[in-house]
């Protein structure tokens, strides 16, 4: 794959987010959530997910 010099940051940024997000579901679901709470990542799987997050 091929990416523009000025897209490569934001794109790594956006990947290490969304394997973030992938993480928290998955650790959710192996402690018992449902799966149409965590994929997709919406509603209130992701304010769960994003209280989690430490505030910047």
């Amino acid at each position: 794959m091929v990416v523009p010099q000025d897209r490569a940051v934001p794109l790594a940024e956006d990947s290490l987010l969304h394997q973030d997000r992938e993480a928290f579901a998955r650790r959710r679901l192996d402690e018992g959530g449902l799966l149409s709470d965590y994929y997709p990542l919406t509603g209130e799987g992701l304010d769960e997910y994003l209280a989690s997050k430490p505030a910047t």
